[in-house]
């Protein structure tokens, strides 16, 4: 009995043992690092909307403060998108020269995007409070709560858009867990007090000032983190190499207005939301909420990891790079429907236990929308990959145009979704686009991987590839 006994702890052991040395794997792997850094600093702000829905229930305020948030989030989205996926290839190129250079081409290049930040959300601000407040069944407590948290937003949106330039550093420095895992200080504290505020626009605008107030708790932790991980960096190489600096703005321009095309998206479904029924805007706003904690842990993990990769050989070789493409497209893809089929459970779980009503709204309606959303999560990963492939090849002259397509076959989906079905009609809009475009993107790369990033022209007849 004792021998069995021991028999069995020693496999148990061995199991246990395996087990460790996998996830102890998985963290060591860069993959590994940015997916459980994306699930850490996911989850507080996944939970965030829902305790605010519960808190005030669907209404008529929470409308107001999920537009104002929407366009924040719009902002935030362009600036990190743009910043962090163009500066990383830049600072890894800049390292090679020493700290020195590193620490000055990172500084001068912070203060240019604040600036940049600060005057773009101006506009985009403006130009969504007057949109909004010109519908007419809004009311004036709408309004103010509104244009009082669109003031507020500024703060975390310019710290969100340095915050994307410190954790491109830190990726350029190897670091792929810490950084991704800070996303959560945003939502910490606001999560922490939202059942205690007033169910009152004053409520919601302490909330939003903790989301703004996080974000800039991140940047002073970043700040930190990257003054410690530039010390591995020489002060100086021991060759000195050519004082050529790879261009940014040259090359992020394109970038950043394909990104503010494509971004557009989610405001545009909030836009057409605005003239439904009162509660439409923030539904869309919880459905959307769900669909980007998939598509976001899948974003930082595979793709921001393809794309260190793919930003450091360029097309130097193509071979290598289109195999590592297809390579990353079939597991993504795989990892895509796996968090597919679990997200839908989830939510089918979910509706079950809170019953017919959640936040004073029906359940199935909710579910109905999160579900029709989530249903475009392998197509948001494709059209992920594709964009940030376009930027490491250095290929965004193409992303404008791409973006353009997309916004007008979402703008006119949305249209048709809403008149037919509502906001059911806006999610499933979505989805479409995400595949019709999904498919763009695939024939793009594969057609700049087949000319030797020539251009989309077929290939000439000789050519075997």
């Amino acid at each position: 009995m004792n021998t069995a006994s021991s028999v069995y702890d020693r496999i148990a052991r061995r199991r246990v043992s395996a087990l460790s040395a996998s996830t102890l794997g998985l963290v060591r792997r860069a993959t590994g690092r940015a997916l459980t850094g994306s699930l850490v600093g996911n989850v507080p702000g996944f939970l965030l909307p829902f305790a605010i829905a519960l808190r005030f229930h669907v209404g008529t305020l929470t409308d107001a403060y999920a537009f104002s948030l929407g366009v924040a989030l719009f902002a935030s989205g362009l600036f990190v998108g743009v910043l962090q996926t163009n500066v990383l290839p830049v600072l890894q190129d800049t390292k090679r020269r020493g700290r020195e250079a590193f620490v000055a081409r990172l500084q001068r290049i912070t203060i240019q995007a604040a600036v940049l930040s600060a005057a773009i959300y101006t506009l985009i601000g403006i130009a969504s409070v007057v949109y909004a407040t010109r519908q007419s069944h809004w009311t004036v407590q709408q309004r103010h709560v509104l244009l009082a948290n669109t003031a507020v937003f500024a703060v975390f949106v310019l710290a969100s858009a340095v915050n994307s330039i410190f954790v491109a550093a830190l990726n350029a420095l190897d670091g792929f867990l810490v950084p991704a895992a800070t996303q959560a200080i945003r939502s910490i504290a606001p999560l922490s007090i939202v059942a205690f505020v007033p169910r009152t626009s004053s409520g919601l605008l302490v909330v939003a000032c903790l989301v703004a107030g996080g974000e800039v708790l991140r940047s002073a932790w970043l700040l930190r983190l990257l003054y410690q991980s530039s010390l591995s960096i020489h002060p100086r190489p021991a060759v000195e190499s050519p004082r050529v600096e790879l261009p940014l703005w040259r090359i992020a321009a394109p970038v950043a207005l394909s990104l503010m095309i494509a971004n557009a998206s989610p405001l545009i479904d909030r836009g057409v939301a605005t003239s439904l029924s009162t509660g439409a805007v923030t539904l869309l706003d919880l459905g959307e909420k769900v669909f980007f904690v998939p598509l976001t842990i899948i974003s930082t993990s595979f793709v921001l990891v393809a794309g260190t990769y793919w930003a450091d050989i360029r097309t130097t070789d193509i071979p290598s790079l289109k195999a590592h493409v297809r390579r990353t497209l079939v597991r993504g893809s795989i990892s895509c429907v796996a968090l597919l089929v679990v997200s839908v459970a989830a939510v089918s779980l979910m509706s079950l236990m809170v019953g017919s009503r959640f936040a004073g709204v029906s359940s199935a309606r909710l579910g109905a929308i999160i579900t029709l959303l989530l249903a475009g999560l392998p197509g948001g990963f494709v059209v992920a990959c594709g964009a940030r492939f376009l930027t490491a090849t250095r290929s965004t002259r193409l992303l404008p145009a791409l973006a353009v397509f997309y916004t007008l076959t979402n703008l006119g989906f949305d249209v048709l979704g809403a008149h037919w079905l509502g906001v059911q009609g806006i999610a499933l809009s979505s989805t479409l686009c995400q595949f019709i475009n999904a498919a763009l993107y695939l024939f793009v790369m594969n057609r700049l991987m087949a000319t030797g990033f020539r251009g989309l022209r077929a290939a000439p007849p000789w050519n075997t590839d």
